[in-house]
C-alpha cells in the first residue's frame, strides 16, 4: 500500500486500529520526531485519544524477531495485525515501562 503522504498513512493506520484497544484501559499515542509526529497526530485524531511526543536517543533494548506465518507485508490476512501488535505491545511494555 502506498500513501499520498504521512497524514494519509496516519489516517489509514488509525482506521485500521479503530476498535482495537488490546485490553488497555487508557490509550496514548506517542509520536517520534522526524516523520512520526504527523502520523501519530492523525492516528490520535481518528482514535479520539491523546497524543504525546517521545524523544529518543539510541534506544538500547534487545532485538526480537517474530515471524507471523502466512502474513503479507500489508497484514491483510484475518488476524495478522493482531498477531503482530500484541508482541510489539508486550515488547514495549517490557523494555520501556518502569518495573514495579
Amino acid at each position: 500500500m502506498i500513501f499520498e503522504d504521512r497524514r494519509e498513512a496516519g489516517r489509514q493506520l488509525g482506521l485500521a486500529l479503530e476498535g482495537r484497544r488490546y485490553g488497555m484501559q487508557a490509550l496514548l499515542i506517542l509520536g517520534i520526531p522526524r516523520g512520526g509526529l504527523v502520523v501519530a497526530e492523525e492516528v490520535a485524531h481518528v482514535l479520539a485519544t491523546p497524543m504525546d511526543v517521545i524523544i529518543a536517543h539510541k534506544l538500547r533494548a534487545p532485538k526480537e524477531l517474530i515471524i507471523v506465518p502466512r502474513a503479507s507485508h500489508l497484514f491483510e490476512e484475518p488476524g495478522a495485525l493482531d498477531k503482530v501488535a500484541e508482541p510489539a505491545r508486550d515488547w514495549f511494555m517490557k523494555h520501556f515501562l518502569p518495573q514495579a
